[in-house]
């Protein structure tokens, strides 16, 4: 952007991939405590990813460098795990991780000849939701055959996640000849919290089907 002072990165990008599963199938009965397959939808999963970032790097003196960096993605998996085989597609979370976010600061600056100060900071975080699916309403009760250990109606891992992470760091570093010695810290600090939940606080096992 500014010769010999400031330079830009940027990416981004848009991808999914999604596959249909072969001998399993969405629930006809979908809200009863019965499973029929229809064979008219066969399940599918798969993955939706969307990110974009850009890198500033700043030269504000002759010896010091400063570098930001930062990152936004959101990444949706739907029918999450389906692929196991050992559920409807009614019967898994599909997870969305949207969004999460990263930010990274970072100072280079050569004291001596021999002496390299280096300190930096970053913060992770974002949101995280294994959801129900479309078809599926609050008031269905997820429901396991235990003889086939198939599930299906709703799923049982269905959850809300917020989470955060600060890092900083610093070193000084010796370097004279072959031999360098650095020394530095660090400090770290985070947080997540999570409300899981299933339809109607229960769920049901079946010895074979109705």
């Amino acid at each position: 952007i500014v010769r010999d002072r400031l330079w830009i990165f940027a990416d981004g990008r848009d991808w999914r991939s999604l596959s249909y599963l072969a001998g399993n199938y969405y629930n006809a009965r979908q809200g009863t405590l019965f499973s029929e397959p229809d064979l008219s939808r066969p399940a599918y999963a798969g993955t939706k990813n969307r990110s974009g970032g850009a890198r500033f790097t700043f030269q504000a003196s002759q010896k010091d460098k400063i570098a930001f960096t930062g990152n936004y993605e959101h990444t949706y998996n739907p029918y999450f795990s389906l692929d196991a085989g050992v559920s409807s597609p009614e019967g898994v979370a599909s997870h969305a991780y949207k969004p999460q976010k990263m930010a990274n600061v970072t100072w280079t600056r050569p004291m001596t000849n021999t002496l390299l100060l280096q300190v930096g900071a970053i913060k992770v975080g974002g949101h995280a939701g294994f959801n129900a699916s479309p078809e599926e309403r609050p008031s269905d009760i997820s429901v396991i055959n235990r003889l086939t250990n198939y599930r299906y109606n709703s799923p049982t891992g269905k959850l809300r996640r917020d989470f955060s992470q600060w890092n900083t760091t610093g070193s000084l570093s010796y370097v004279t000849g072959a031999h360098t010695l650095k020394l530095g810290g660090s400090y770290m600090v985070g947080y997540r919290r999570e409300q899981p939940f299933v339809n109607e606080n229960i769920s049901y096992t079946f010895a074979g089907t109705v």
